[in-house]
């Protein structure tokens, strides 16, 4: 039978007509949901809820999701996202302790137009929140967090005529842009360093080899470095400004355009050799033709391109053949930095930003014959569809919320709430996603401004540990995603410290250690399998990795199994530390210690998904027998040797136990709240662990495979309530 939305006017009396039934109840799991969209365009958004009552949710009992206006912006039951309800299938019963997830479509808002005056910078705000409802009775439980979202009007556009891509953008491997592409941008100082001194050109000079010494000690293999072109025509070049308070270097020469591109090519050559000697490849983001409003109310722009295209000209010549040059980024937020001046009013505004960046990319495309890839950093999702034409792989910037809006008794508060990482990240992902298809993808920018100054008064600050939680967040979810990202940033200014990683004396802050210890994660998870079988938790995986990122920064030891297992000898720190799995209780119960024949074979099957071959078991017995290899380290020897053997069995091996570190690795990911993490505990929850790996194979597909992750996680959360309280802990979820 048709669903049909009861009436308006129905459902506005039903919400207040009753109180709700004791026994109904709900509790927020998690969300995901984008917190930028188009307007009148349509998303997919999922929203999780526990029935922690004690009557079972039905179809035809009437339970179902609806939407709540925590700020007053509609009454209840428009359809300000298109629909009031999301509703259960069909059949389906949501019984007590059990998880349900609503997955449906919601259309933005459409309230605006160029003219709205309410609206300088061209959107609205919305805020976005449901929770369960029972049709007849009342709402109840506890409904979603506050997510705002924005809401951008962005016209469809064609490049044409002579802004039309003359070729091509260059193709790519999908696979040198996965979770492993991790870089930071780096920059000596930004507009901020003083309003009148707009012409700094931003590349660092005597901090670079500091700069990229710190982005390889965080595992780091790429920069980003932003370029300010100079403008190239007579009289155009702005002079120091009276009360401009930066240093002489950052400002143009007033009336010499070739000393300023060569002072500027200068600089980003040194950039390329520091990071050539420190093995990083650096992707150069083109700037300094920006549409910005002026003193006069005006949009101009602030260099237009034909004013800077013979100084880019220049530059592109001058170090397209450099071996530490990644590729180009075409303009930086090119939409994002018009709008956020005003200077988007028009469909023929958008159109202009877009022939703009489109000539750059021919002029790239006909002075680089060493054919780098090309993308464009656009920081709002609504502007990614203008890209696909010239990028080799997508860069899109998303910087996701840590403020939590809360609703109590008609008012609202702020609060600092990192979960919401959680519960926008995904979405936007796959907006970015659906926006280039077929094109590989990284996140060019991200990351977390801290609070430096006045703090809000209704907010907890944001902190540097709060910043170290926003890292962890994000990149566990960018390995979900298998995404690689470039942070924002690595600088040393004074005007880059409420978000960079680094303090002036360019010491590192916790997100570096969080940034630096994830790239042991897949190592780590590796040995968990090897010695337990299972992933490994979250708070042992941190500890773990920050374990070995020491050993390994003191001892400049590359992240490979082998380079640790060669130096286990001469670390009484990694023996202990690798003892503390060879020698855990759990590993001694899930292998037969006593039996070293038994020991080496468990170890095969389990880590390799086979048994030994004669020679291989006699070799490990051999030496466990002999005493030349403790069985505490067996494990642990026997990947790392797998992992330097080049028979195709040997690649076969490591590629096995990889593809099951990285199904651990998500599923670790995935326990990213403190309620989520609490359900990875016991044997039970051990057990789950282990049956989500025993399938997979060389050959599995991983992201494929997350579906049967994430059925492990609904596992956990409804058939573990009797294991909980046997640990002293509360039913899970």
């Amino acid at each position: 039978m048709k669903k049909s939305l009861i009436p308006i006017s129905l459902l506005g009396s039903l919400a207040f007509s009753a109180a709700a039934h004791a026994q109904d109840a709900a509790k927020f799991i998690s969300q995901s949901v984008p917190f930028t969209m188009e307007a009148g365009a349509q998303y997919p958004v999922s929203i999780t809820l526990k029935n922690t009552g004690t009557t079972p949710w039905t179809e035809d009992t009437l339970f179902r999701l609806n939407p709540r206006f925590p700020t007053g912006q509609s009454e209840l039951g428009t359809l300000q996202w298109g629909t009031n309800r999301a509703f259960l299938k069909a059949g389906e019963r949501i019984a007590p302790g059990e998880l349900k997830t609503f997955t449906f479509t919601i259309t933005a808002p459409n309230g605006y137009s160029y003219s709205d005056t309410d609206h300088a910078r061209d959107y609205r705000k919305y805020d976005f929140q449901w929770g369960m409802v029972h049709d007849g009775v009342s709402e109840f439980g506890e409904p979603s967090p506050i997510v705002t979202i924005y809401v951008l009007k962005s016209p469809n556009l064609t490049a044409s005529g002579i802004y039309a891509p003359k070729k091509p953008p260059v193709a790519v491997s999908a696979a040198d842009f996965g979770n492993n592409f991790r870089g930071a941008n780096i920059l000596k100082h930004r507009y901020a360093a003083s309003v009148a001194c707009t012409h700094t050109e931003w590349i660092p000079d005597t901090e670079m080899d500091a700069l990229a010494t710190s982005a390889v000690d965080m595992g780091l293999k790429y920069l980003r470095l932003p370029v300010v072109i100079p403008p190239a025509v007579s009289g155009n070049s702005v002079p120091v400004q009276n009360g401009c308070t930066g240093a002489p270097e950052w400002q143009w020469d007033p009336v010499n355009s070739d000393t300023n591109i060569a002072r500027v090519t200068k600089r980003v050559q040194a950039v390329l050799a520091s990071a050539q000697r420190h093995g990083l490849k650096v992707l150069i983001a083109l700037d300094g033709y920006t549409k910005l409003k002026q003193a006069d109310g005006q949009c101009y722009w602030k260099r237009s391109y034909e004013e800077v295209e013979s100084n880019a000209r220049t530059l592109i010549q001058a170090i397209s053949a450099d071996p530490a040059l990644l590729g180009w980024d075409v303009l930086n937020e090119p939409m994002l930095n018009a709008k956020a001046n005003g200077c988007l009013k028009s469909d023929s505004d958008h159109a202009s930003v877009v022939n703009a960046v489109h000539a750059m990319y021919n002029l790239i495309r006909d002075n680089d014959p060493a054919n780098h890839p090309t993308t464009v950093g656009e920081g709002t999702s609504p502007y990614y569809k203008y890209w696909r034409d010239i990028s080799s792989f997508a860069s899109p910037h998303i910087y996701l919320p840590v403020r939590q809006k809360t609703a109590q008794a008609n008012t609202i508060t702020l609060t600092t709430d990192v979960d919401q990482v959680n519960y926008t990240q995904a979405a936007m992902l796959r907006q970015m996603e659906t926006a280039f298809p077929g094109i590989p993808m990284i996140i060019g920018e991200t990351g977390m401004q801290l609070d430096t100054g006045s703090q809000d008064a209704v907010a907890a600050p944001l902190t540097e540990t709060t910043q170290a939680n926003y890292y962890e967040r994000f990149l566990n979810g960018m390995t979900i995603a298998n995404h690689g990202n470039i942070f924002w940033a690595l600088s040393t200014s004074p005007y880059q410290q409420d978000i960079s990683l680094l303090h002036e004396d360019g010491s590192s802050r916790p997100a570096v250690d969080v940034v630096a210890r994830q790239a042991w994660y897949p190592i780590v998870q590796q040995l968990y399998i090897a010695y337990t079988g299972r992933p490994a938790d979250p708070v042992g995986l941190q500890n773990f990795a920050s374990a070995l990122l020491e050993v390994a920064r003191t001892n400049k030891l590359p992240t490979t199994l082998a380079a640790i297992e060669g130096f286990y000898n001469s670390s009484l720190q990694l023996r202990t530390l690798i003892g503390s799995l060879g020698n855990s209780a759990e590993s001694r119960a899930f292998y037969n210690y006593n039996d070293a024949a038994a020991l080496v074979s468990g170890i095969y099957n389990t880590a390799f998904k086979r048994a030994p071959a004669q020679a291989g078991l006699d070799y490990w017995v051999n030496a466990i027998n002999s005493g030349s290899l403790e069985k505490s380290r067996a494990a642990f020897s026997i990947i790392a040797a797998a992992s330097i053997n080049t028979t195709a069995q040997g690649m076969t091996d490591t590629a096995t136990l990889q593809k099951k570190g990285a199904v651990a690795g998500n599923f670790t990911a995935s326990l990213n709240t403190a309620e989520w993490t609490s359900c990875y505990v016991g044997p039970t929850s051990n057990a789950a662990g282990r049956s989500l790996l025993i399938s997979v194979t060389s050959t599995t597909d991983v992201q494929a495979y997350q579906p049967t992750v994430e059925g492990t996680l609904v596992l956990l959360a409804n058939g573990l309530r009797s294991e909980q309280p046997k640990l002293g802990k509360a039913p899970c979820q």
